[in-house]
């Protein structure tokens, strides 16, 4: 029995060594997703001057689509084995690569629609090789990814000092200002809520040295109180009581987040009961009014009214199955659809919601293929916590879950559409495949190492005393 544990165990060490150099393509495509991230935003600037009406992201974007591509034929071989034992995340993200190629004679503007196509079949190659990665080598993966997070989250975070201070607000001022204070993502909601997302890794990192963990809450929460982004503010809260719940199991922590949550939802579901219901709020009456032009109200600020509603029935109307390709919102701007919104008094760039925004643009083939992504990520990242329940948490598998919460609240009221929102939702979703990698090898390996380490069997004799 332990001979053949024995060749179990070389069996691993010779598949972990002949995969060792598909690491390093795990990596290459890994460091090209963070880069995109950086390109895109430190060039923000350049987008308005482009080169054959692409941006300076755009060829970044291409050039790197290549790399990835090369990887993939260069080692389909290898990786198909893999491939087979993830058929159904594969083939999602196949068939949404798909998708936008038969998308391509139906839209209005193919051109718009195949430079957003080069973003997301970027995207979707990172994960189609991250999913070697994450069965070789899963530890590695979840630690060279956490340090990302961390990095990513720290390039933004370390500016609010200086942004801060440039405001010139004091707290008070600060309180009473509608305003936000933004940098590298060039929009407040963007900045709070992508920080808010990927602070829960710092949080598990140090959580341990309750002194420095002080201080970085203290911190954090004062850059997103002068940011100005009400949501974040309140999912701090939650998310900091749901992380040491998690790692203690205390039932005063769970009375905590069950107090804070009815605290955060009560006014979103008493707007919504009353946009649904209530006379001078009613829904759908409004809506028939709006359309007509009778009506300047709002609810959710203005999002159900003059966002949602009026983009999923265009789109109801005119491509339910496939959408409008990449880049369709503008496909809205030139309909009937009033996209100034009467309250803020701008030309809305998107809906503010990650799942209308996928509706309109692939329609219901692609927002179920979005769903179902969303899906495995959240529902893979509890399971994998949950399998640390008869023993200490991981602290990084916790910090997952939370990041995933987090990042939904953010794809319901905000723009996680961005590059740094993709750049989230890629990253997250390649942690969670590694988590449950990892917690698999686990399962496999333990009864091999209790085999190890149990005692020899006693001689019949007890021992043979002479």
């Amino acid at each position: 029995m332990r001979a053949g544990s024995q060749l179990a165990a070389m069996s691993t060490g010779m598949d972990l060594g002949r995969h060792r150099t598909l690491d390093l393509n795990f990596k290459i495509a890994a460091v090209a997703l963070i880069l995109n991230f950086y390109v895109n935003s430190l060039f923000v600037v350049f987008q308005k001057h482009s080169i054959g009406g692409i941006s300076i992201a755009g060829f970044y974007r291409m050039a790197a689509l290549g790399v990835v591509g090369l990887i993939l034929i260069g080692n389909s071989r290898n990786y198909f084995p893999v491939w087979m034992r993830h058929k159904r995340f594969i083939l999602v993200l196949f068939a949404f690569q798909g998708l936008m190629l038969l998308q391509i004679p139906l839209v209005d503007n193919p051109r718009l629609h195949l430079q957003g196509a080069v973003k997301f079949f970027f995207y979707t190659s990172i994960l189609i090789v991250a999913i070697e990665g994450c069965y070789f080598h899963a530890k590695d993966v979840i630690s060279f990814l956490n340090k990302a997070f961390i990095l990513l989250f720290f390039s933004v975070a370390i500016f609010y000092p200086y942004i801060i201070y440039k405001s010139g607000m004091s707290p008070f001022e600060r309180f009473f200002n509608p305003s936000r204070l933004s940098f590298l993502l060039g929009a407040g909601n963007e900045d709070a809520h992508f920080m808010m997302t990927l602070m829960p890794f710092t949080l598990a990192a140090i959580f341990k040295r309750k002194v420095i963990t002080g201080i970085f809450l203290v911190l954090f929460a004062l850059a997103l109180f002068y940011n100005g982004t009400r949501t974040t503010l309140m999912m701090f809260i939650i998310i900091v009581a749901l992380f040491y719940f998690l790692m203690s199991r205390n039932r005063y922590f769970l009375l905590l987040i069950a107090a804070l949550i009815l605290w955060w939802a009560t006014p979103y579901l008493v707007l919504f009961f009353r946009a649904l219901f209530a006379g001078e709020m009613n829904l759908f009456v409004n809506f028939q009014r709006f359309l007509r032009g009778e009506y300047i109200g709002g609810n959710l600020s203005g999002r159900l009214t003059y966002i949602w509603l009026p983009a999923v029935t265009h789109t109801l109307q005119h491509s339910p199955w496939i959408g409008f390709g990449n880049n369709g919102w503008l496909e809205l701007g030139r309909s009937n659809i009033q996209l100034l919104h009467p309250y803020w008094g701008i030309t809305l760039p998107s809906p503010h919601n990650f799942f209308v925004w996928s509706f309109v643009n692939w329609g219901f083939a692609g927002l179920a293929m979005i769903v179902y992504l969303y899906a495995q990520g959240i529902a893979g990242s509890w399971r994998s916590m949950g399998a640390f329940i008869h023993r200490q948490r991981s602290s990084q598998a916790v910090a997952l879950f939370c990041s995933w919460l987090s990042f939904f609240s953010w794809s319901l009221i905000a723009n996680v559409n961005g590059t740094h929102g993709w750049t989230v939702f890629i990253v997250l979703l390649i942690l969670t495949l590694a988590q449950k990698r990892m917690v698999k090898e686990r399962r496999e390996t333990e009864p091999l190492e209790a085999e190890a380490a149990a005692p020899a069997a006693m001689p019949p004799n007890g021992g043979g005393a002479k």
